[in-house]
Parts: structure tokens; C-alpha cells; sequence
């Protein structure tokens, strides 16, 4: 039974480095996924829960809290103004998708990135 600091890699080619407890992938750690994903954060009993980054092959990211292996809230990065985004900021919903772009009094204004969590 795995528990503490390990390596675990699957048959699959999935692999795990991080902390266990009893079997499970349980508190930080990272999970390499044969398709070029890597999340790195919070586990609890096997799922990505908690904070965590998952990097997709092509560099694209989400940044932000996950329950039970999905994308769980909303986050924002860049520049703010009395509180509210306004500037160049990044938005990534909770859906998957994200805006990087122009921002003004908290609403997107200008030019800006729209991208798809399916890609488009």
C-alpha cells in the first residue's frame, strides 16, 4: 500500500508523482496524462480537489480551484483597479473556457482572445 512521497506510473502511461495515503494520490502532487495534460495541486483520495493548474499540450491553462476532477469556480490574473479588472487581465470561467484581453471597469472592452475549452 503506497503512502508518503512516491512515483506511480500506470500501464496506460499515466504517471504520478507526489504524496499518497493508502493507495490513493492524496495531498500535492502531479499527474503526467498520456495525451500531454499535466495537472499540478491538491489532491484528496484520488481527484484533483482543491487548488491546481492543469497544462494542456499547447500551453494553455487553467489556473483555479478543482472538486472531484472539475474545474470548480472562476479566476482572474492581470491588472486591477480599485478592485475591478481593468487593463490587460486574463478570465478563466469555470467551464473551461478563457478571455485574455482588455478590460475596462470590469467588463471586457477592446481587443482580446476568446478561446474555447474544445478548442475553438
Amino acid at each position: 500500500m503506497r503512502t508518503g512521497q512516491g512515483v506511480y506510473t500506470w500501464p496506460s502511461g499515466d504517471k504520478y508523482e507526489g504524496q499518497f495515503k493508502n493507495d490513493w494520490q492524496h495531498g500535492v502532487g502531479t499527474y503526467y496524462f498520456p495525451d500531454g495534460r499535466k495537472y499540478t495541486g491538491d489532491w484528496v483520495e484520488g481527484n484533483m480537489t482543491g487548488q491546481g493548474v492543469m497544462t494542456w499540450f499547447n500551453g494553455d491553462k487553467y489556473i483555479g480551484s478543482w472538486f472531484n476532477d472539475n474545474r470548480n469556480g472562476e479566476q482572474s490574473s492581470g491588472q486591477f483597479k480599485n478592485g475591478r479588472r481593468h487593463g490587460i487581465c486574463a478570465y478563466y470561467f469555470s467551464n473551461g473556457n478563457n478571455y485574455t484581453g482588455d478590460w475596462v471597469d470590469d467588463k471586457m472592452a477592446g481587443q482580446g482572445i476568446m478561446t474555447w475549452y474544445n478548442g475553438d
